[in-house]
């Protein structure tokens, strides 16, 4: 996994790239964690990256460029294994539903 934001050269002891086009070697995905406001410029970056499979946190309803494979709206942490309680409840229901 590569940070990327503007707003920090390094994240405990990490470096950050600015933008996703900096991020090398490049990559072929990428999570966004970002505010609905900045999000639609992210994704049109990870397109200008070459990145054809986004997950975005936030729905915001942008466009994703074509050929992108993107889940959006989805809280990835109620994927990942030994999360918080709230986040298995949450991916509980998920799988019920």
């Amino acid at each position: 996994m590569v940070p990327v934001t503007p707003h920090a050269a390094e994240i405990d002891g990490v470096a950050c790239a600015s933008r996703v086009q900096e991020v090398a070697p490049a990559v072929d995905a990428a999570l966004l964690l970002t505010s609905a406001a900045v999000t639609p410029s992210v994704v049109q970056d990870c397109g200008l990256a070459g990145i054809r499979r986004i997950w975005m946190y936030r729905d915001t309803g942008c466009n994703v460029p074509e050929g992108t494979q993107a889940v959006a709206g989805e809280c990835p942490f109620m994927f990942f294994p030994n999360t918080g309680l709230i986040h298995r409840i949450h991916g509980f229901f998920h799988r019920v539903a």
